[in-house]
């Protein structure tokens, strides 16, 4: 019988080996669903579609609300979430008006983005390649990203999965040696996203350090640091 070689076959694997498929399965599934749900948006449900199309046309007010996250003010309608994720949507809007049914694809790419620079945040720490696997899965699969993700096409969860590219962004400049001042760009526009990420800029100017290097010291390249992490923030 055909079964049999297949028996023999799953008695050959280990436990560790058994649980990576398993993890593996879990996580096809898992992303199945998230696929799922780009195809199934409805439009309408974002608010920073209304915010984008404000923008393109020189305005701050919107002329409705999606949800309930808007102010009133002096008779006008404001989004009170910050712009970033909306600059981002802008595009989109542009070419498809503000009925626009693809924030949860766009949160989309900003997960499988995300996703490819931890990737090369684990390569850089040179990380073994099963360890990796099993980072890369808790990453996707078992943190808020992919709930975020698969929320997109609302406002609140479009701008913590645009927020999340743009920090891991940040992180990936620091911990490669790249320039500091991509790292303070990305965490600026981060800010822009939510703005408890501010919070992470002495952690991405403590990472930049040499192990060599101590803590707090005025010399000129601390200073530099400083200022290349600091001033594209400040602006």
């Amino acid at each position: 019988m055909q079964i049999l070689p297949i028996l023999r076959s799953a008695r050959s694997l280990d436990r560790t080996q058994f649980l990576l498929i398993a993890g593996l399965g879990l996580g096809l599934v898992l992303f199945v669903g998230l696929l799922h749900h780009l195809v199934t948006e409805q439009p309408g449900t974002n608010s920073y579609a209304l915010l984008a199309e404000a923008f393109l046309n020189g305005r701050l007010d919107v002329t409705q609300c999606f949800d309930s996250d808007c102010a009133h003010f002096a008779g006008k309608t404001y989004v009170i979430f910050p712009p970033v994720p909306a600059i981002v949507a802008m595009p989109f809007i542009a070419l498809f008006g503000n009925d626009f049914a693809g924030f949860a694809t766009i949160g989309f790419l900003a997960f499988a983005g995300s996703l490819f620079l931890w990737l090369k945040i684990f390569r850089k720490l040179e990380t073994d390649s099963q360890t990796i696997v099993w980072l890369m899965l808790a990453l996707a699969f078992a943190t808020p990203l992919y709930y975020v993700s698969i929320r997109a096409d609302r406002v609140w969860f479009f701008a913590q999965s645009i927020n999340f590219f743009l920090v891991t962004a940040a992180l990936h400049e620091v911990i490669r040696g790249g320039k500091l001042v991509w790292a303070g760009i990305f965490l600026g526009a981060a800010f822009l996203c939510r703005q408890m990420s501010l919070f992470l800029l002495p952690f991405l100017f403590v990472l930049a350090l040499k192990s060599d290097e101590p803590l707090i010291s005025f010399r000129p390249a601390h200073i530099k640091r400083a200022l290349k992490l600091g001033l594209p923030v400040a602006a």
